[in-house]
């Protein structure tokens, strides 16, 4: 059991993905069986449900595939009938149990006709679990005369024409876990006696989320009546498991001693002498603490009501309080992000050490612990709290460069007394720049004088700035050594043109003066 309950924080930044409310001994020993057993596939094998309970043998497993099956079941032999997911695997019908031994899991059943309920059971030891029945034409679930030791957990059970789910003369069956929701009647006992109704939620059943009818020596405790009212007739049952009885929405009294029990106004309607004051769950989150506007939460998973929750910083320790049947024994996991408080760990139970057995991922320590009851003071005690203390941002000394020339920013002065898990640089160049890590780089290409903003960030959000300036230099480019040629080239033509220029002329001059001489 511990394997799976350790799994169940994951955070991202919150809870981890929780396989514990499904993954048990039970659902292991299920599929040690079906590895033993011949199994059938629908549609592949035969397209129709009904065809392949037909052609099984006593025993076999059916293993249905995704899809809309329009189907009216009758299930005369020992199987398993599985669908590939309860909320795509759909049976438009209805099904009726006439065998023992029959389990149907992982459907959608809904609109069976008008006076069909959505699962019929005439028998015994059945197992109707984690199915969705809804919308059918007279009952979610019936359990029909001289039923016996059938266990009905784990549905949501909702928006059935009359009732949420019926027990008709039908005794020694378990129901747990179920969800019966938008009824004219939530559930409802007929002639029904020593069945067990422990964790269920009813919620706005609007005339009646349990009826009792001339049934007796039930055990109802752990479950959850929300906008749900409870008629009961004078018959005897108990309400509460010696120390925990029901969740009730339009219970007033006041906890006293902090156990999550009600102490006044009690037996509440009459009926429950220790009326929770909240709701029933197995898995319990609890906001442990906030800081820097993140919320820690602590997962607590236990067979028992865990009430007066707190986290003390400053004492690294967690405390709450444990409260089950006298002489009982219970269980308690513990589920801690590591960034909130870090072991080596204690645990306490009423000021004494206990033993425990701890599980770890990179994120979250779980630990593990049983207890007698009734309650009990737990106390976990780390080592290490949550970082408080904000890291020191140093963005390095201020630089002076030639415009075009590659910057290497220095971060690597910052401090902090755990670690910092981000740098980040802004500057502005024309636009906003952001740069990250310790020594990243950056040409500036245009001159000026450019601020440079270093956010240093730890773990849990803690974080520093510091600032540095950035001189870029105007650097004249320089003259080109090409363009002394090319004037000298010109001057020197210039040049010999004036020359040429200057001889054409005296020539010229020459001419004239011996014309006019000899005309003389």
């Amino acid at each position: 059991m511990f394997a799976c309950l350790s799994l169940l924080w994951i955070a991202s930044g919150g809870l981890l993905n929780s396989p514990i409310v499904t993954a048990t001994d039970t659902q292991f020993l299920e599929t040690s069986v079906i590895a033993a057993q011949n199994i059938i596939h629908v549609p592949e094998d035969y397209p129709k449900i009904q065809d392949a309970i037909n052609a099984a043998n006593p025993d076999d497993i059916i293993q249905v595939k995704a899809g809309m099956y329009y189907e009216m079941l009758l299930v005369g032999k020992p199987l398993t009938i599985m669908g590939e997911d309860k909320n795509t695997t759909i049976i438009v019908g209805r099904i009726q149990v006439f065998s023992n031994h029959v389990v149907v899991k992982g459907f959608t059943i809904r609109n069976a006709p008008t006076l069909f309920c959505g699962i019929t059971v005439y028998t015994n030891s059945n197992v109707i679990s984690e199915n969705i029945v809804k919308d059918n034409g007279e009952d979610g679930i019936w359990l029909w005369y001289n039923t016996k030791n059938n266990t009905i957990s784990g549905n949501l059970i909702e928006g059935n024409t009359f009732c949420g789910m019926s027990l008709d003369n039908s005794t020694n069956n378990m129901i747990t876990g179920n969800v019966i929701t938008n009824h004219e009647h939530g559930m409802m006992l007929t002639n029904s006696e020593n069945n067990t109704i422990v964790g269920n939620t009813f919620v706005t059943n609007a005339h009646c989320g349990f009826h009792l009818r001339f049934s007796s020596n039930n055990v109802i405790y752990h479950n959850n009546f929300i906008d749900s009212p409870v008629h009961s007739d004078n018959s005897t049952n108990t309400w509460d498991n010696g120390a925990e009885g029901n969740y009730w929405s339009s219970y007033r009294g006041e906890d006293i001693d902090g156990d999550g029990v009600g102490d006044t106004l009690i037996p509440h309607l009459g009926l429950d002498s220790y009326p929770l004051m909240e709701r029933w769950s197995m898995l319990r989150i609890h906001n442990a603490f906030v800081w820097n506007a993140k919320t820690y939460q602590v997962a607590t998973y236990s067979n028992c009501t865990v009430a007066s929750f707190g986290f003390n910083h400053p004492a690294k320790q967690i405390s709450f309080n444990v409260t089950g049947a006298f002489g009982k024994v219970g269980f308690c996991n513990v589920t801690i992000p590591k960034l909130l408080l870090l072991g080596p760990w204690q645990v306490l139970m009423n000021g004494t050490v206990a033993d425990f057995t701890k599980a770890e991922n990179e994120t979250h320590s779980s630990l593990y612990f049983t207890f007698s009851f009734s309650t009990q003071m737990v106390e976990i005690v780390g080592t290490k709290a949550l970082d408080m203390i904000p890291p020191t941002a140093d963005a390095g000394s201020d630089q002076i460069v030639n415009e075009t020339t590659q910057v290497t920013f220095d971060g690597s002065h910052s401090w902090d007394n755990v670690d910092i898990t981000n740098y980040t640089w802004t500057f502005v160049d024309n636009t906003p720049r952001t740069l990250t890590g310790i020594f990243p780089s950056y040409t500036f290409n245009t001159p000026g004088n450019y601020t440079v903003t270093l956010k240093v960030i730890d773990a849990v959000g803690n974080y520093d700035t510091d600032t540095m300036t950035i001189r870029v230099l105007d650097v004249p480019e320089a003259f080109p050594w090409w363009s002394i040629g090319l004037i000298v080239a010109a001057v020197g033509g210039v040049a010999l043109l004036a020359v040429i220029f200057w001889k054409r002329k005296t020539r010229e001059n020459s001419a004239r003066t011996r014309a006019r001489s000899s005309k003389r």
